[in-house]
């Protein structure tokens, strides 16, 4: 399916916090639409790659209709929890399924400087090309369970990753000969000015925190902030609705069938 670029600024829907650049390439679809920017992606079930982004309050009730025709319940993303938007949002039936946070990563299980944190957890970490992105997809898949897209978001992976430069991925594995096993953790991070950002984090609780302590190091060498996109699930659409305007929470909506 061919991608439909936005006609306006994406920056519309975006604040200096959050970013909808990596959502947006992989998306099959991105367009303009009620106000704000619709991601679709009918291949797998990516919450922040299947909503409209951060819509006009009076635009809410046309959303179903954009992903109804793939099979895809209709999803919102709210940067600004804009108390119009929270009214209209739970009028039309949605509500409040995930909270995605930027949370600092600070795991650092590295005593000397310049040890490999990695390796002192007998996880060696490796930084690898879009060529490994198949290996990516399937820890991915069981990571976040999505068990049955293994195959399509290793595709996704691999095709953002040649799309977007400033994307690297890492992969862990137990034990020292990682070429030759299955990797039990990987990480996407997207570069940015000040941070080192992990969008996609998974896999063994000990490949994880190799995975956190490589990203950590890899900030700290280039001075900048190291950051993990964590999800939590809002039970029984309960939220905080008084997040300050520039909390490190988006928030993903959720309309039934």
């Amino acid at each position: 399916m061919k991608s439909e670029s936005p006609s306006t600024d994406v920056q519309t829907v975006q604040s200096d916090m959050w970013d909808i650049t990596f959502w947006q390439a992989l998306s099959d679809v991105h367009k303009d639409f009620a106000g704000g920017v619709a991601l679709r992606q009918p291949r797998a079930p990516l919450l922040l790659a299947n909503a409209v982004w951060q819509p006009n309050a009076d635009a809410v009730t046309d959303i179903r209709g954009f992903y109804e025709p793939y099979n895809i319940h209709a999803g919102v993303v709210t940067i600004k929890l804009e108390p119009p938007l929270i009214t209209a949002l739970r009028g039309a039936g949605f509500s409040p399924e995930m909270r995605f946070t930027l949370s600092p990563a600070t795991d650092d299980p590295a005593t000397d400087p310049a040890a490999d944190p990695a390796t002192q957890l007998d996880i060696q970490v490796e930084q690898v090309s879009w060529t490994e992105a198949g290996r990516m997809g399937g820890v991915l898949a069981m990571a976040y369970d999505y068990l049955t897209f293994d195959t399509a978001l290793g595709m996704l992976v691999s095709r953002t990753m040649q799309t977007l430069p400033d994307l690297q991925a890492f992969l862990a594995f137990a034990g020292e000969e990682a070429g030759e096993e299955a990797p039990s953790g990987a990480m996407l991070v997207i570069c940015r000015a000040h941070t080192l950002r992990a969008l996609f984090l998974g896999g063994k609780p000990d490949a994880k925190e190799a995975l956190t302590a490589r990203l950590a190091s890899e900030a700290s060498r280039q001075e900048k902030n190291a950051e993990v996109l964590e999800y939590t699930p809002l039970s029984n659409g309960v939220l905080n609705e008084q997040l300050e305007p520039d909390s490190r929470n988006l928030i993903y909506w959720r309309q039934p069938d």
